[in-house]
Order: structure tokens, then sequence, then C-alpha cells
């Protein structure tokens, strides 16, 4: 199944990223790809500026499905950071 048709879910069920954002207070890893041709890399960028601290950001350039096989170590320090800043 093609993966626009996730991204149509998801845009479409009215969910409010930001307003549910500011009552989320656990730490948050986004991960996104620049290859994502379903959600642009600027949405996932803006989950991560609306998130509350501890977050962090990862930008990766495969698909990012695949982000855990390629950037595993990368991913690994991320969680560690925020595990560390709780």
């Amino acid at each position: 199944m093609a993966s626009w048709w996730y991204a149509i879910l998801i845009i479409n069920n009215n969910y409010n990223n930001k307003q549910n954002l500011k009552n989320f207070k656990k730490p948050i890893l986004v991960i996104h790809s620049k290859e994502d041709n379903a959600i642009n890399i600027k949405l996932g960028k803006q989950i991560y500026a609306n998130a509350n601290q501890p977050k962090e950001f990862l930008e990766i350039d495969k698909p990012h499905v695949n982000g855990i096989r390629f950037y595993h170590d990368e991913i690994s320090k991320k969680i560690d950071s925020l595990i560390l800043k709780k």
C-alpha cells in the first residue's frame, strides 16, 4: 500500500498535535526522514518545536521506516540523552 494513504489518514483525523503536545509532559524523540514523500520534514520540525522539554530531534536521510536499521547508534544516544535529562 502506498505511503501517501497513511498520510491521508493521519492528516484527516483532526488530531491537533499542537494542542495535545502542550499537555504531553514525557520525553519525546522526533525522528523524521528528509526522504519522506508523504509528510514533509517541516511538519516533523513543527512537532518538535511545539513539544515540551525534554525533547530531541533526529533528521535522517534514509526512509523513516528503516531509521532504526541505519541510525541505531544515533537513536540510542538520543534516547539516553532524554533519559538523563528527565
